[in-house]
């Protein structure tokens, strides 16, 4: 069995595949017995009822069939299960930072991206963390699928062994932009990923302030033209007078420096006034913090 249990996708879909196919053969045969009875007991023919006596052999094959057939799903499912769940001591591990409504991915050597990438037929382990509420990380592809939930660390992991590109998104109902929680996983061939992983891991001034805050998840709630959203817009927000709600009392604010960090690393601190305190705490290098608050000062 080990050496059938190769990939997840064949686990799974051999499960599934089993499940299906012997509830179908149970449908088949309940529907040819009823139709049978129909006929062959109908009142044309027994005007007089009967009465039947048991059959021990036949109670009995009801009875065992059913319960080897469970037996087998449940040990088909929990072999498969085990297997799923014991990431190999090679694994390439991942973390995977959950927020609303965006997936971000941070590699052994810092690097930190949008979509996952790795590496063609090395297995992978992903440390699924999230900052808010749970969301349910799935790679349909790779019949993969786990919560990460608030407050713990849970983990999921598989062999990519396909060249190309996949979905991945959220299958809990995280918000209001649950919809739109999606990225990529990158297989990447060895050559190719080798370079990927080799190039050197760009600088927070590098990136740039915008670039920051796309790769943190901040524009998916703030956005930086004025428009609405969940979150207040950051088109001129330095130096703003702004409405907030500080330990349930309002007060009158001007953004600065000061509020910038606060709102950043403890965003729960000052609610501003019309919006719902939903905005989970980023965690930030004091470098990335500066240059995040350099580009703000120009978004005009």
């Amino acid at each position: 069995m080990k050496g059938f249990f190769d990939s997840s996708p064949i686990i799974v879909d051999s499960v599934f595949l089993f499940i299906v196919g012997v509830s179908f053969a149970f449908l088949a045969l309940v529907t040819v017995l009823m139709v049978y009875f129909v006929v062959r007991y109908r009142k044309g023919r027994h005007p007089v009822a009967e009465e039947v006596r048991e059959n021990f052999w036949l109670e009995f094959a009801w009875t065992a069939i059913p319960t080897a057939l469970m037996i087998a799903m449940f040990v088909f499912g929990f072999w498969g299960f085990r297997w799923m769940r014991r990431a190999p001591a090679d694994s390439v591990p991942v973390t995977v930072q959950a927020q609303m409504w965006k997936y971000a991915f941070v590699y052994q050597n810092g690097r930190r991206t949008d979509d996952l990438v790795v590496q063609q037929g090395m297995p992978v382990k992903l440390l699924l963390h999230s900052a808010d509420v749970i969301h349910g990380f799935f790679i349909p592809a790779y019949r993969v699928k786990e919560d990460a939930v608030p407050g713990r660390e849970n983990h999921l992991w598989f062999l990519p062994d396909t060249e190309g590109t996949f979905d991945i998104m959220c299958t809990v109902y995280c918000g209001e932009q649950h919809a739109f929680m999606r990225t990529k996983l990158r297989v990447l061939p060895d050559a190719e990923f080798r370079k990927w992983n080799g190039a050197q891991v760009r600088s927070p001034e590098s990136i740039g302030g915008r670039g920051l805050m796309q790769s943190m998840g901040c524009l998916v709630c703030h956005s930086l033209d004025g428009r609405p959203g969940p979150g207040p817009t950051l088109k001129g927000i330095w130096g703003r007078k702004q409405t907030v709600e500080t330990a349930g009392q309002e007060r009158l604010i001007t953004v600065d420096r000061e509020y910038i960090e606060r709102s950043i690393m403890e965003p729960g601190a000052d609610i501003v006034k019309g919006f719902r305190p939903i905005m989970p705490a980023v965690r930030m290098t004091p470098r990335e913090l500066e240059v995040i608050r350099d580009y703000l000062k120009g978004v005009r």
